[in-house]
Order: C-alpha cells, then sequence, then structure tokens
C-alpha cells in the first residue's frame, strides 16, 4: 500500500509559511490590533477616574449621614478638611444655607428659616469634584 504525504512543501522543499503569507498575516493584524486595543486603553484610562469617583460617592453619602444624625440647629457648614488615612487625598466641604423653602432651593434667605440646604462636595486626587446636595426642614415629623 501506498500512503501519499501531502505535507505543504514550497519549491525548495521546505514546509513552513512563504513570506507573502506572512506580510499579509502582519498588514491583517497591524490594521485589526488598534480596533480591538482602543477600547481597552479607553477602560484602563477611565478606571482610576471612575474608581476615585466611586469612593467621592460613599464619601459625601457618609457625610450625609453623619448630618442626619445632627439636630437642626446643629446642621452648619464645615470649612476644607481632608479624610483619614489611607484616603487623606480626598477632601470634602460642606456648606449649609438657610434657603426659603422647598419650592426654592437656589435662593439664599435672608433671615433664619425652617429649611436649610446642605452641599457636600468631595474633591478626588485628581481634583475631580463629586457633590451632594440636600434639604434639612426643621419640622418634626
Amino acid at each position: 500500500m501506498f500512503i501519499n504525504n501531502t505535507s505543504s512543501t514550497n519549491k525548495s522543499g521546505s514546509t513552513g509559511f512563504s513570506l507573502i503569507e506572512l506580510i499579509a498575516a502582519l498588514t491583517i493584524l497591524a490594521i485589526l490590533l488598534p480596533k480591538i486595543m482602543n477600547p481597552m486603553f479607553t477602560v484602563l484610562m477611565k478606571r482610576v477616574p471612575m474608581e476615585e469617583m466611586n469612593n467621592a460617592s460613599m464619601f459625601a453619602e457618609s457625610k450625609l449621614e453623619d448630618l442626619h444624625g445632627l439636630s437642626f440647629g446643629n446642621i452648619n457648614s464645615v470649612s476644607t478638611e481632608n479624610f483619614s488615612i489611607p484616603y487623606n487625598n480626598y477632601s470634602y466641604t460642606i456648606n449649609v444655607n438657610y434657603v426659603n423653602g422647598p419650592n426654592d432651593l437656589d435662593t439664599i434667605a435672608g433671615s433664619t428659616t425652617d429649611y436649610k440646604k446642605s452641599l457636600i462636595t468631595v474633591t478626588t486626587p485628581s481634583n475631580i469634584q463629586y457633590e451632594l446636595a440636600t434639604l434639612f426642614t426643621n419640622h418634626g415629623f
């Protein structure tokens, strides 16, 4: 019985890829690689700011919970302070103002009212600011 060896050989008798095939494969790879890698690099570049914003959000909500634990009269502004270690590269500011009421949150009242608007601003290490605003009332429930 005769077995025909069908392995690929070129004119010189060696097996493998020809130079044309290698050039074609490299050309296709050169065209497709940037299209594949660009989204990956974009995600990696945005990962740090997204992580910082997630931390800033949690820190702002934590400060809001601290304010909720205070009586209406003790809810006051806080000048810029840093969080404790290991997050001491994040800072926060709390601005509290009396406002005219729930229908007008942007106008600062000229006198004491039953409504306080608090704005908590957390600044990330990349200098991105995250803001959280809420309204406190002096009405008991």
